[in-house]
């Protein structure tokens, strides 16, 4: 695993791990910050850094 996919994984676990505390901790749970840090879970694990798509479509454009 090179260290910029580390470093991106190691974000992910962190944003699950506030959605988790978030879900556990807050009645009502706030639901869209919750999805929020889910998403961005997701993105963070396949390494692609936030402006990725913008970067891709700007050299396909």
């Amino acid at each position: 695993m090179t260290q910029e996919i580390k470093e991106w994984y190691d974000r992910a676990v962190v944003d699950l791990g506030v959605a988790k505390h978030l879900k556990k901790t807050y009645y009502p749970s706030p639901t869209e910050i919750i999805c929020y840090h889910c998403q961005q879970a997701a993105e963070k694990a396949y390494g692609n850094p936030p402006d990725f798509s913008i970067k891709y479509m700007q050299r396909t454009g």
